[in-house]
Parts: C-alpha cells; sequence; structure tokens
C-alpha cells in the first residue's frame, strides 16, 4: 500500500563519497543519480551517478554488461563524449560516477528550436558528435591492441547538446569492445531501429560503419527535417532494411554536394559507407564549406538559453535546496528531492513549470525482440511473419515508433516472438515494451506485450491499446505502466473481449506481486500543502521527478480503462510499500474509468490520490491489503462497487478512506460519494480488525445503498473531522454482532469494542439494517446476489449524468439476473 503518513522518512543519501540529491533517471538496468562531491577546502562539484538497480544485484548479466560499459567508460577521454570520473562499488551494486551535462538531448533540441537552428549550425552539431565518436571507434587496449568499439545506439536520443552549445555523445551501455565480457550472440542485434544499419537488423557482426550508418540517418533527417522512415509501421522498416531497401532522403532542392554525402552515409553496403566517422565528418565539414554557410557557434547556445529558460530557472531553485547555496553557473534538468518515506506514494515537490507538460518528442523507444537473420542468398521477405516467429530465440534490442506531424501514430508492430515464455499464447508473437513511450502509439490485439522495468507515457502523448489485447508484466523487472500528467492511456476494450494485464508466469505458477501495475498520474487537485501553507504537488516515491502529480485541472483527462482486467499485480518496491494494482493519483474528471478488474493482487485494489475521476463497474477479488481506498483530496463519484475474496489477517478494510495524514480539513477535502457497493469481507476473522467501512484523518463521504457483509465490524469513523453519511444500506454477519463495535468508556477497550474519539456508529446511523448470524462465504462471488426481496429499501441515486439513477437497490447487482460481472471478462 502507497501511505502518504506511515512511518519515519527515511532515504538514501550518499552512494560511495558521492551525496545524492535526486534521481534524474530510471532505466531498465541503472538508475541515475545527481549528486554532489565535496573535496578539499570544501570545493564541491555537480556529478551523475549511475548505478545496477538493486534486483539485479544477483543477476550475473545485468552485472556484467553494466561492468562493460563502466570499462569503457572509464577509457573515453574526449570533448564530445561524457566523461567517467570513477567506477566503484557500494552495497555489492557497481556504480559510475559521471559528468553532468547541463542541456537537453538532441531530439529535443531540434523538436523545440526547429527553423530557429540553421542548418550550417545543425550540421556543425554532427560533426563534433562524428568526432566523438571516431574517439571512441580508435579506443585502444593498455597493450596497444585495437579495442573494435560499436556504440551500436547512436540516436538523437543519446546525443546531449549543453546549453553552451556543445555536443556530448552518452550511453555506452550496449556498445561492443573487443574485451566485452558480454557478446552478443549470433543472430542477435540491438540499437534502435530507426536508426539501425541494414547488417544489425539481419542480425549479422557490426563494426564502426553501422554506427557511421546511424549517424547518416541523423544527417538525413538534419537536412530534410523530417523523419528518414517518415511513419513507415516498424515491419516494414525491418523488412525494407535487411533486403538493403533504403529510401532516398534528399530531395532535389538540397545541393548535391550534401546529397552525395547522405547517400554514401546511408549506402545499404558497408563497403561502399565513409570508412569512419572521421571521414563522414570531414565530408560534412566540406560540404558546409560548398554550402558557403558556415555554422554560428553561438546561436545554437542563445537559442537553448532562450528555449529552456522556465526550466533552467526551475531546477536551479531545486539545486539550491539540494546543495544548499545556488549553482553560480550551472542547473541540472528534472532533480528530484528524494527525502520521503518509502512507504509514501506522495513526496511534496514544488509545482511544475509550464515545461512540466512537456511538448511530445519525435520519437520514443520502447525494447522488443528480434529474430536471427537468415543465412545469406536466402530472401528476408516475409520472414518476420507470425508463423515463422513462434519459437523464436528471445533477442534485446530497441522498437522505434514514429511519425510525421500530420500523421497517424502507427501501430507497434510484431517483430518476434519469445518462444517459451509460459505467460503467452502459443500462437501469439510478442514485444517488449520498455523505456519512455514518447509519440502516440497503438498496442495491437494478436500480439502479447512484455511489459518490463518502469515504462511511461509521456506528457501529450496517447497509448492506445486495442480490444483484446493482452499484456504480461515481467516479474524479474517488475514491469510497471506509468502514465504521465498530460499524457492518456486509451484501454477501452468489450465485454467479450477485454483487455488485460496479468502476470508473464505460466498461469499456474501466477501469484500476487509478480509484477508493479497501473498508474495514472494527473492534474486534477489535491491537498497536499507546504511548511507555508502553499499546494504542492505529489511525486511517486522512487521514480523520476517527472512521476508527480496534481494541479489545477478538474476536468483533466488521462484516458479510458474500460472493460480492462488487473491481475497478479503489486510488486514490493520497498518495505511496507507495494504498488497497488491501479493507481489514481491527481486524476481528473475527464478520465473515464468503467467495468474495470483487479484481481490477487498484493497491496489495495483501487487506490484514489485527490483528483476527483468518477468509476463505475469496478471489482475487487482477493486483495493483499484494502479493496477500495482514497485520501488526499479525493472528491470523486463511484457507483456499482465488488469486493470479495478479502484477507482474513491484517488491517484490510473494504472501503478505507483519508483526507490527509494529519486528518486535518486541508482543501480539497476527501468527500467520495459512493452509491450502490456490495463489501464481502473475509471467511475467517485472523490477527487484527477489518472494517467494511473504514474513514478517518479529516476524510468526508457519503455511502448510499451498500450491502457490507462479514467483516469484524461493518463501520468505524475516527477523528475529530471526519463526517460520514451512511443511510439504506445492510450490514450482515459480523463479528461485532452489529454494525459496528460498542463505544467504551476511556480505559474500559475488550478487543471487539470501539476504540476511536468517542463517536458512536451504533447511534449514529441508523437508516440501516443489520442481519445477525454467521457471515457467508465470501469467497465465492454467489455470496454477493441479495436474497429475494432484501433489496427494496433504497435510496434513488442523483440523476446527474453519470449515476445510473434507476439503480434504487441496496448493493452492486440489482437481481440475480444482472450479469454485470459476466465471468467472461473476468476470466473467471
Amino acid at each position: 500500500m502507497f501511505e502518504s503518513h506511515a512511518s519515519p522518512p527515511r532515504s538514501e543519501t550518499t552512494i560511495g563519497r558521492y551525496r545524492l540529491l535526486g534521481l534524474i533517471g530510471h532505466g531498465g538496468m541503472a538508475d541515475v543519480h545527481l549528486a554532489l562531491s565535496t573535496g578539499l577546502g570544501s570545493v564541491r562539484k555537480l556529478v551523475a551517478v549511475k548505478r545496477l538497480r538493486p534486483e539485479h544485484r544477483d543477476d550475473p548479466e545485468f552485472a556484467a554488461m553494466f561492468l562493460d560499459e563502466a570499462r569503457l567508460a572509464a577509457r573515453v577521454s574526449h570533448p564530445n563524449v561524457v566523461q567517467a570520473y570513477e567506477v566503484g562499488e557500494e552495497d555489492g551494486l557497481p556504480f559510475i560516477a559521471m559528468e553532468y551535462l547541463d542541456g537537453q538531448p538532441l531530439h529535443r533540441v531540434l523538436q523545440r528550436l526547429g527553423s530557429r537552428v540553421g542548418l550550417s549550425t545543425r550540421l556543425r552539431l554532427l560533426c563534433e558528435l562524428l568526432a566523438g565518436l571516431h574517439h571512441a571507434h580508435e579506443l585502444r587496449d593498455y597493450d596497444g591492441r585495437p579495442l573494435q568499439v560499436v556504440h551500436r545506439d547512436v540516436n538523437p536520443q543519446n546525443v546531449f547538446v549543453t546549453y553552451d552549445g556543445h555536443v556530448k555523445l552518452v550511453d555506452f551501455g550496449i556498445a561492443k569492445a573487443l574485451d566485452s565480457v558480454v557478446q552478443t550472440r549470433m543472430g542477435m542485434f540491438k540499437g534502435k531501429l530507426a536508426y539501425m544499419a541494414p547488417e544489425q537488423v539481419r542480425g549479422e557482426d557490426v563494426d564502426r560503419r553501422a554506427d557511421v550508418f546511424a549517424v547518416g540517418v541523423m544527417l538525413a533527417e538534419c537536412v530534410t527535417g523530417r523523419r528518414l522512415w517518415n511513419g513507415r509501421p516498424e515491419l516494414e522498416i525491418a523488412n525494407l532494411l535487411a533486403a538493403g531497401e533504403i529510401p532516398c532522403p534528399t530531395p532535389p532542392e538540397v545541393r548535391p554536394e550534401l546529397a552525395a554525402v547522405v547517400a554514401r552515409a546511408l549506402a545499404p553496403d558497408p563497403g561502399d559507407r565513409h570508412p569512419s566517422a572521421e571521414a563522414l565528418r570531414l565530408a560534412i565539414v566540406e560540404a558546409i564549406a560548398a554550402i558557403g554557410a558556415p555554422p554560428d557557434d553561438l546561436e545554437i547556445a542563445a537559442a537553448m538559453v532562450e528555449a529552456f529558460a522556465e526550466q533552467r530557472t526551475q531546477t536551479a531553485a531545486l539545486i539550491e535546496r539540494g546543495v544548499g547555496v545556488a549553482p553560480s553557473s550551472s542547473t541540472f534538468n528534472a532533480v528530484t528531492e528524494d527525502f520521503a518515506a518509502p512507504e509514501e506514494l506522495t513526496r511534496r515537490t514544488p509545482p511544475p513549470t509550464p515545461d512540466h507538460e512537456r511538448s511530445q518528442d519525435i520519437e520514443r523507444s520502447v525494447s522488443a525482440s528480434f529474430v536471427a537473420a537468415p543465412p545469406r542468398g536466402q530472401a528476408w521477405a516475409g520472414r518476420l511473419t507470425t508463423a515463422a516467429l513462434v519459437g523464436a530465440t528471445a533477442i534485446a534490442a530497441t522498437l522505434w515508433i514514429s511519425r510525421a506531424p500530420d500523421q497517424a501514430a502507427p501501430a507497434v508492430t510484431t517483430l518476434s516472438a519469445l518462444g517459451n515464455l509460459p505467460g503467452a499464447a502459443a500462437s501469439q508473437p510478442m514485444v517488449r515494451l520498455s523505456g519512455d513511450i514518447d509519440t502516440d502509439a497503438t498496442l495491437r490485439r494478436g500480439t502479447t506485450y512484455l511489459l518490463e522495468f518502469d515504462t511511461y507515457v509521456a506528457a501529450g502523448v496517447t497509448l492506445t491499446i486495442e480490444p483484446g489485447t493482452t499484456i504480461l508484466g515481467d516479474p524479474r523487472t517488475r514491469g510497471t505502466l506509468i502514465v504521465l500528467p498530460g499524457g492518456r492511456l486509451i484501454a477501452d476494450g468489450t465485454r467479450e473481449r477485454p483487455i488485460v494485464f496479468t502476470s508473464a508466469r505460466a498461469p499456474a505458477e501466477r501469484a500476487p506481486g509478480d509484477w508493479g501495475g497501473v498508474l495514472l498520474l494527473g492534474r486534477a487537485p489535491i491537498n497536499l500543502r507546504d511548511q507555508e501553507g502553499r499546494s504542492v504537488h505529489g511525486q511517486v516515491e522512487g521514480l523520476t521527478e517527472l512521476a508527480r502529480y496534481g494541479g489545477d485541472r478538474p476536468d483533466d483527462d488521462s484516458g479510458v480503462l474500460r472493460w480492462v482486467r488487473i491481475e497478479y499485480s503489486g510488486t514490493t518496491i520497498g518495505p511496507n510499500n507495494e504498488i497497488n494494482g491501479l493507481t489514481l493519483a491527481g486524476v481528473g474528471r475527464g478520465t473515464v474509468i468503467d467495468h474495470v478488474a483487479v484481481e490477487h493482487t498484493a497491496d489495495d485494489c483501487f487506490e484514489f490520490f485527490g483528483g476527483n475521476v468518477d468509476a463505475r463497474y469496478l471489482v475487487c477479488q482477493d486483495p493483499g491489503d484494502d479493496a477500495f481506498d482514497w485520501d488526499l483530496g479525493y472528491h470523486g463519484r463511484l457507483q456499482f462497487l465488488v469486493a470479495f475474496a478479502m484477507p482474513s489477517e491484517g488491517r484490510s478494510n473494504g472501503f478505507e478512506g483519508d483526507n490527509d495524514p494529519k486528518g486535518s480539513d486541508a482543501k480539497p477535502r476527501s468527500a467520495p460519494v459512493i452509491y450502490n457497493a456490495s463489501l464481502c469481507g473475509p471467511t475467517a476473522g485472523g490477527p487484527g480488525e477489518r472494517y467494511g467501512v473504514l474513514v478517518r484523518h479529516g476524510s468526508l463521504a457519503s455511502i448510499h445503498d451498500a450491502l457490507v457483509l462479514g467483516f469484524d465490524a461493518g463501520v468505524d469513523v475516527r477523528g475529530a473531522n471526519t463526517r460520514l453519511t451512511l443511510d439504506h444500506a445492510r450490514f450482515g454477519g459480523q463479528r461485532a454482532g452489529a454494525h459496528a463495535y460498542r463505544e467504551h468508556a476511556e480505559g474500559d477497550a475488550p478487543e471487539l469494542d470501539d476504540d476511536d474519539e468517542g463517536f458512536d456508529e451504533l447511534s449514529a446511523f441508523t437508516a440501516i439494517t443489520t442481519e445477525r448470524g454467521l457471515a457467508p462465504d465470501c469467497s465465492r462471488v454467489e455470496s454477493l446476489l441479495p436474497a429475494a426481496g432484501s433489496t427494496t429499501e433504497a435510496v434513488a441515486p442523483p440523476d446527474d449524468g453519470f449515476f445510473d439513477s434507476s439503480a434504487v437497490f441496496v448493493g452492486a447487482l440489482r437481481d440475480a439476473e444482472d450479469d454485470w460481472l459476466d465471468a467472461g471478462w473476468l476470466g473467471w
């Protein structure tokens, strides 16, 4: 359960001799922190510390890959390559302390600046990139032997432009060198599809000329102002690359000298390309001279300072708080203050600047799988069909999704199967998903997707999932889907074809906590305040600074979740800190939540952190903790809720509502309005107390027409500021014998008596019915069906455009013929 108030703050503050200031990168293999190094005479320096993620501590392959990168990074020393200062180990986890880069990735720079950067200046940036790349290619071992380094992932996201206009090549995470411990197996390739060379796609051995091809793609895009593959589906790109069919990238108006350089760099045969990065750099220099427009070294710096001014101001303030003094000449990008308890979903951060709602990037990367290349002489076309791919070896690579500004987003396309992955349908191919989704994308029915690590849907981006699609959460990497504020998830299934998020394990081996869960983060109001009483944003603990939520947009739209099932989620990310099945944090009323089931989760099924999203037809089965949880000012409307198979041990409740950890009346006040709920508690009581409805810490709530069965007590209200309206409810099978525990005098507290601040629930709630007797078997959904004639006394929901005002009955089911709990979409 993500708590905002459970235990004292704890945070990791150092790695080696570096004091951590915040998490600035969160990848599959490693996390990157901004850190402060203090030397003699209190000389301080900002650095970036990249460390292997703890879950890979005992994985020899991940450790070897990380050390390969560290070994290579330590040998590189060039002004156009990010510099490594130290390679070390802390608590059994290797880390690299690196140069902190004050700037932006090239793809974001070009997108934000557009035509403000002239052609010659763009070409100059590529020349700097090529200089750094050539240096890496030329690296030698200590005995003088060439290391034969190939980066294999040169693309605009791995090229950094500093605010003073210089270029740095970064991320040698999948680079290949002669002394690498991890060698790519035959038939494997790594890199980003849109920038891959043909020989990479075919799974052949590659040399430096594959990197030359990648820069050639970037050169073509700088010259033309559009993507080389221009929104083609990924399967088509892969087939064209493998066949050596590269599109003609340069229109007639491009100068012949420059067009010739582009054509040679993109030659399908490596032997026809420039033989080295240096040769391509010199060719571009000659083309610039022929054009007669020398680059303006100050142009890019001036444009960047203007374009990213607000972001620089914001992050400079964050550094000032973390370091203690204002930085003299540099700021940093996307830094988090990380001093909250690990249990917290919410961490107080300053309100974002408008730049937080960052503009949509041109490309994004996810992880995908590719098959080995056919032998030379065999036709490649058609080799990536489903029939050919089933049973193929899984190979880590990267799949790019791109589109021109005026085109619809193409679908994520199946490229291979993952063979024996137990959770996948035998007849369906598999695509891996991880990383940042920075442009609109669609997941297609007929393909199974493996969700690995933390996968983010960026602001301004829509991820669409077709009805009938299955997404498997990877237990090894604790795959989690996170929709950032301003992003949208359109998961609009049907009763016959629900969208299913489940575990990648074999069905018989699945268990709660196998993978993360689904998090929607929005921009609707929450009630977090700083010490001065000012509104602040919540922060998802353990994720990057972008994973914050809240704002002033009550009608914010985070997408659609309809006919969706989420199973076996809730992985542990810290002590007493698990991910909920579905987390809705600061989500606004423009979002649709309708027919969503969370089953067999290790924590809460549904948790609402502020916001005002409405939801109906929600099912919670077999949670590890509460069924429905709200706090931080949630004030939406809920109807037709079902919870059953609740845990028999611990303090798990049907409804658990809070306003804020201090029990204050902070605004907006938590005040959900709920109609037609059926909450069925554990079949047997164990240690701890379980309530059908627990409202506390200053929350308001209005609950009508509820059926509450089989808990220790039906209702408990705690706190002087807490208010509950409860009417036309039916209780039964409570251990207390009534709908609440008897209020006791101070010092007289039998086990089953009330222990709150004196509020007497027995006398306060009279418009209810209590049926004494044994609790029903709440492990079975049949227990939720009303007895004949028992649900007639009810109040009609308001006719306000959301509630179904015809639902004049107690509980979530009208009668035995009410079939919205259809076993098909619920997987029963």
